[in-house]
């Protein structure tokens, strides 16, 4: 750290034939180069293990002598002026480096709602995305699904083709929706499948459900309006609307009441 009281700017990188040590704090020679290590050589047992050092000269090469923090200030300056490299600022984040949106993988054909929110590293294409919807890290929604308005989409979900999430849902980490029931990665012919050799099974999460973190839910289900799927569950069958289920495979654990409009307003 450039502002540390206490400097202490050394690194050493050891090699199989040479050793490299940095000192920032000399005025010169700030790269050495040592030609010094280990030789092992082993002989005919197995404990003859033969170990010799290698001790030779020293040289440093010439390096221009510049203060690193001067040089990231010039190149932010220059940036600012001259708009020029992939550093400069960009025009929408006001920063230099690269842009949140390139560490995203929208494709064009994605249908993005009016306020919808999106993390970085998610990877979406071909699906629609309801207005006011957060989709968290690590996403990742395929074509022909659709999530809803003011939605919640937490990080390291999958929804896959298939997958209708309408209104006010929350999915939590971790959730993976199935559609195929019976996967293969080939033919019977042993030739990868294609779109050609399988069906979608779709999935329905109906308005204001919610699904716990690491769920699965399996194909061809209906999750009801207002459920609740506990975190871990692995739904493989309709869950009636207002229910808790929970469990391995998901199991009804009580009734809830259904939540009144002005709850469903806020």
């Amino acid at each position: 750290n450039w502002l540390s009281p206490v400097k202490i700017r050394t690194t050493l990188i050891g090699g199989q034939k040479k050793m490299l040590v940095w000192n920032d704090l000399v005025a010169d020679e700030k790269i050495r180069v040592y030609d010094r290590g280990v030789q092992i050589a082993s002989g005919e047992g197995l404990h003859d293990v033969l170990v010799s050092y290698r001790t030779g000269d020293m040289w440093a090469p010439q390096v221009e002598q510049l203060e690193a923090l001067h040089v990231e200030l010039n190149y932010f300056a220059d940036c600012i002026m001259n708009s020029k490299g992939c550093g400069s600022l960009h025009s929408e984040e006001g920063r230099a480096g690269s842009p949140v949106k390139e560490l995203c993988s929208i494709a064009p054909d994605v249908k993005l709602g009016q306020g919808v929110k999106l993390s970085t590293f998610i990877n979406l294409y071909g699906c629609q995305i309801g207005d006011e919807t957060k989709i968290g890290a690590f996403v990742e929604i395929q074509k022909n699904a659709s999530v809803g308005r003011r939605c919640k989409i937490s990080s390291h979900t999958f929804v896959c083709e298939g997958v209708t999430i309408e209104d006010n849902v929350f999915i939590g980490h971790g959730v993976m929706f199935i559609n195929d029931s019976h996967p293969r990665a080939t033919t019977a012919n042993g030739e990868l499948q294609t779109e050609a050799d399988w069906k979608v099974e779709k999935t329905l999460v109906k308005k204001g459900a919610s699904i716990g973190s690491g769920s699965t839910i399996l194909a061809n289900v209906t999750i009801g309006e207002d459920a609740i799927v506990g975190a871990g569950s692995v739904v493989t069958k309709d869950v009636p609307p207002n229910t808790i289920v929970v469990g391995n495979p998901a199991k009804v654990l009580r009734q809830i009441p259904p939540r009144s409009s002005n709850e469903l307003s806020k």
